[in-house]
């Protein structure tokens, strides 16, 4: 008689299902991801109301028949349904990867550095409110800025693009009332475009794509309701977008941020706040991360005209108007210019980027440092900032930045011959980031709480897999460790050309004098003039 099979346990029984699980989620997501695909071809939005639609109201039945809670199944398929959306655009499966095997040869960088985006994005928000004639170059045409300049047409602004510029034309006026205006994908938008229409008596409706879908607005509910305004979700149970703003009430002339408020939000309310009928007075804690979002507003508002006060916790801007430089000079992009002037200390050479570089600003001063400790001397003055390469420390010692920089640091501790230690901090997400990187590309390393030692040199045995970027700054510092540890194999590179258009055509460009950042355009190719025809008459 065969002895009865023993009884799997608990544990064992969902790890079953969930393998079932698992395999389905991944062609349900390929499924969905092709459909996106097929839209964003045709120049449509990913997701399709229709079909979204149609999705929920199978779950919805299923829910009712097996006895699920509808709105914790609603959020559920709403991420899902962004899993698929967040894969349009990335290269998928083995033979798809991105191989990084960039030039050994020394660097030689001396261009114009691209304006920051979150300075541009700020100051392009004004001079759309203010209906003030403006023009910004060299800009790095991205995704957030195109996103962002399409959102406040949608709303009245008059303004324009072309290559690698700019553009505001002055007498445009923005109304919000009535209006349906597309967010983008990002942010940022969303976030200047609710500060703005504060300010505007009535209703208007808000949609956008799958991250701002999932986005959490409910968290603003306590600000938006200090300022005399409600943002109605239109679909049920979902925490984004699409939302409709309801504004007009009384405005109060000060309040306190909580402590979750998105610090991209506080500085797109500073910047709207001169909008205001008795402008706005911000509180919040010193040690918050809003004080470094509050920093950068006011320097677009200073670069405007716009007073306001500022101190360890508070930050007022009254109503004013502003008077927008028809031609600002904006501080170059801190992740771009830090990642370009880092290039020597990986492959030697010598770089040098003309624009402004803001020494006062904490996060600039963060760059600094960082690449001072890495053996890059910083020389800054009124025109440029270029780096001087001395030798690297016999052992590296570094406390990860923010998270623009922290990547950075990451691979500058991975390049150091002489070994690195690298603390983490409290960021327990970067920390299993980070080593899910090293890993990828066999960098031997040992954690011991949030700190990571590292070795000298790479395991030359270990196969590199394939790795997935989880942000524009973990690609593009993949990008920089190629120099010592070639072949990492990225899945993800439209994840870096998103923020930096042109880069990997930089890239690609290094082994040579590299004079520009941004694209290069072809000078138009003019035929040589030709004679006209004679006629010959033939009687």
């Amino acid at each position: 008689m065969p002895l009865p099979e023993p009884q799997k346990s608990i544990t064992t029984q969902i790890n079953d299902l969930d393998r079932r699980l698992a395999a389905l989620l991944a062609e349900r997501t390929r499924l969905l991801t092709k459909a996106a695909t097929a839209r964003q071809e045709k120049r449509k939005p990913l997701s399709d109301p229709e079909q979204e639609r149609r999705i929920w109201f199978e779950w919805d039945k299923a829910a009712k028949r097996l006895g699920l809670e509808p709105r914790m199944l609603r959020k559920t398929v709403a991420l899902l349904n962004g899993m698929a959306y967040a894969r349009v655009g990335a290269r998928q499966g083995p033979s798809m990867d991105f191989l990084l095997t960039p030039k050994r040869n020394a660097v030689d960088i001396d261009a114009a550095a691209p304006l920051s985006v979150d300075h541009l994005l700020l100051i392009t928000t004004v001079a759309a409110a203010s209906g003030q004639a403006m023009q910004l170059s060299p800009v790095a045409l991205n995704d957030r800025t195109v996103e962002l300049v399409k959102a406040l047409n949608q709303a009245g602004a008059a303004l324009s693009w072309e290559q690698e510029s700019l553009s505001s034309r002055a007498g445009s006026k923005l109304a919000f009332e009535d209006k349906a205006i597309f967010a983008g994908d990002h942010e940022y938008t969303i976030y200047l475009l609710l500060a703005l229409g504060l300010g505007h008596a009535g209703r208007c409706r808000f949609s956008g794509g799958a991250d701002l879908k999932l986005l959490d607005l409910g968290r603003l509910s306590d600000i938006l309701s200090a300022l005399g305004a409600r943002l109605a979700p239109l679909t049920p149970h979902t925490p984004g977008l699409p939302a409709r703003l309801e504004s007009g009430g009384r405005m109060a002339s000060s309040l306190r941020l909580p402590e979750d408020c998105p610090p991209a939000f506080a500085a797109a309310l500073a910047t709207a706040a001169w909008t205001y009928p008795e402008g706005l007075s911000l509180q919040y804690d010193a040690d918050s991360p809003v004080a470094d979002a509050l920093a950068d507003a006011a320097l677009v508002l200073t670069m405007c005209g716009i007073p306001f006060t500022a101190s360890p916790g508070s930050f007022s801007v009254p109503h004013a108007e502003p008077n927008v430089p028809v031609a600002p000079e904006l501080p170059m992009d801190r992740l771009i210019s830090a990642s370009v002037l880092a290039m020597p200390r990986f492959i030697n050479g010598r770089a040098r980027l003309v624009g402004p570089w803001p020494a006062a600003l904490p996060m600039f001063q963060q760059a600094q440092r960082l690449l001072g400790s890495v053996g890059l001397d910083l020389a800054i003055d009124d025109t440029a900032a270029s780096v001087t390469v001395r030798p690297w420390p016999e052992r590296l010692c570094l406390t990860a930045p923010d998270m623009t920089l922290a990547p950075l640091a990451l691979v500058l501790a991975a390049a150091a011959p002489g070994g690195a230690n690298l603390d983490c901090g409290s960021d327990d997400i970067f920390l299993s980031q980070a080593i899910e990187f090293l890993e990828a590309c066999g960098k031997p390393h040992s954690v011991e709480g949030s700190l990571i030692r590292m070795d000298h040199g790479f395991d030359r045995e270990h196969t590199i897999r394939i790795w997935s970027a989880p942000s524009v700054e973990f690609a593009l510092a993949a990008a920089l460790l190629a120099f010592v540890r070639p072949g990492i194999r990225l899945a993800n590179p439209g994840v870096l050309t998103a923020h930096w258009p042109s880069f990997w055509n930089l890239y690609n460009r290094l082994g040579t004098p590299v004079r520009s950042l941004l694209p290069q355009h072809k000078e138009p190719e003019h035929e040589p003039e030709q004679k006209p025809r004679r006629r010959i008459r033939i009687e």
